[in-house]
């Protein structure tokens, strides 16, 4: 007889990669939003520091 708690191993293992996973791509997408922010910081600053020259 096959014990329950070795069958719900795997299940448990597949449910914790799949986590890992969609962690690992919410990091990523993270990771790419901050570069997007860090763009649009950095060109409204110059923007602002070229309007101060001009002004």
């Amino acid at each position: 007889m096959v014990s329950p708690g070795r069958h719900l191993l795997p299940v448990s293992n597949n449910l914790y990669s799949a986590a890992k996973n969609i962690l690992k791509l919410k990091v990523l997408v993270f990771q790419n939003y901050g570069m997007i922010f860090s763009i649009f910081l950095s060109f409204f600053v110059s923007f602002f520091e070229l309007e101060k020259t001009y002004v």
